[in-house]
């Protein structure tokens, strides 16, 4: 089967692997000049099942109201009254309940699971590199009342199938010693069976992987639409024809859409798929002190950062502004960031030449991605994944390679299908 592939971000080049691995030929198309230009560029690289968890929880609303009022949260909501963004933000509250909360934290466990063992698979497979640690992720906690949450939590997560152990403080300061001067820190969650990696690089090389082996690639390509044949009686419905480019329609036999935040466009007048785009901040710096650098892959639940090592240089990441289509690269963000950093890490990284990136997520009202088939034949979408797209990235490729080729899939493909939030369009 031809399979045409739109965006070559961390999702979009995973399903092209997993597509081409089963025996489908691939073309991939992109608007930028190479793969992980955009949300997948510079994300905080954490591989993290057990983080896998909705945004829509009971006390989100509430929640929500005070980071109106707070300009340094962690979230940020600013209406712009658009209907795109009421109507995602009212979707999301309908998903606020313990038992939709429940519901929808099992699906996006079970998937971030899955995707851990599919990514073991394809290194296993292709020996890339791309600075992958494996020696845990330690969240920190900053007072007595968040070591016995974390202790609370490390039962649930056991109970999960997840390895986590609770470290004291000095435990801590044996696996993360340049932690000892930080004031507060009164232990830490070890999640052992977890890391990080390097997004961009994984993708990079996989797309080059994916090229030699034959994949075709259309680079710095506007799609101008999508083509959809009309149905032609009851039974055969509205099915995919082909992508328009300039001056070309690209034919396949199936197409699928993984362009992220921009998913939406592609498909409107189509499909009605419910995405919206989050802002994220990150900063990518060079260590100049080993000595007083992270070790391992650190989460902050404060600020709700993400800090990672990769080789010579140190990234954090995270904040959740919910400003729409906005790529401008926030000052305050910015400081924040080198603020919580040095707060940690002081003197560790070369900030003065530190690189900042913004980018868009990816998110659905449930948080659940969307993964699957669609009511027009042949179209397929595989979007939605939000902070959690490098995680879940190998899992929901292979979940779709497998529907499309019409083998069993290891994972319940109604917990994952756009139908799941009433008619498609």
């Amino acid at each position: 089967m031809k399979v045409i592939v739109i965006g070559a971000g961390i999702v979009g080049v995973t399903t092209a692997y997993f597509l081409s691995r089963a025996g489908h030929e691939v073309i991939v198309i992109d608007q930028n000049r190479a793969a992980a230009e955009g949300t997948s560029h510079a994300n905080g690289g954490f591989l993290s099942p057990s983080y896998c968890s909705p945004w829509a929880a009971p006390g989100v609303p509430a929640m929500g109201i005070k980071t109106l009022l707070n300009p340094q949260s962690p979230v940020r909501i600013r209406p712009d009254f658009t209907v795109r963004q009421i109507g995602w933000l009212l979707s999301m509250m309908r998903e606020c309940t313990a038992e939709r909360f429940a519901i929808n934290r099992r699906r996006m466990l079970a998937l971030g699971l899955y995707s851990a063992q599919c990514l073991d698979d394809v290194e296993q497979t292709t020996a890339l590199t791309y600075e992958r640690q494996r020696t845990g992720i330690l969240q920190l906690c900053h007072s007595a009342a968040a070591y016995t949450a974390a202790g609370n939590q490390s039962e649930k997560l056991r109970a999960s199938g997840i390895d986590a152990t609770l470290l004291d403080r000095d435990q801590l300061i044996g696996l993360e010693p340049a932690l000892a001067n930080r004031a507060g820190l009164t232990g830490a969650l070890h999640l052992t069976n977890e890391g990080s990696g390097r997004c961009e690089h994984f993708a990079h090389a996989l797309a080059t992987l994916l090229e030699r082996g034959g994949v075709q690639f259309l680079w710095n390509t506007k799609i101008e639409r999508i083509n959809i044949r009309p149905a032609s009686s009851i039974a055969q419905g509205r099915g995919f024809d082909s992508v328009q480019l300039e001056g070309q329609a690209l034919k396949a036999d199936a197409c699928v859409v993984a362009a992220g935040v921009d998913t939406p466009a592609l498909l409107r007048g189509n499909l009605s798929i419910p995405v919206y785009p989050v802002k994220g901040f990150s900063m990518t710096a060079r260590v100049i002190d080993p000595q007083r650098a992270p070790i391992h892959a650190v989460l902050d639940p404060v600020n709700q950062l993400a800090i990672a090592r990769f080789g010579d240089v140190v990234r954090i990441a995270g904040y959740a502004d919910v400003v729409g289509c906005n790529l401008h690269l926030d000052k305050s963000r910015c400081e924040q960031l080198v603020a919580v950093f040095e707060s940690l890490y002081p003197d560790a990284a070369d900030i003065e030449r530190a690189e900042f990136w913004t980018g868009l997520r990816p998110m659905t009202p449930d948080g659940t991605p969307i993964v699957g088939a669609t009511d027009i034949r042949g179209l397929y979408v595989n979007t939605g994944h939000g902070t959690y797209g490098w995680t879940m990235s190998c899992g929901s490729a292979k979940l779709l390679s497998d529907i499309i080729g019409g083998n069993p899939p290891s994972l319940p493909p109604e917990d994952y299908a756009l139908t799941r939030y009433g008619r498609a369009h």
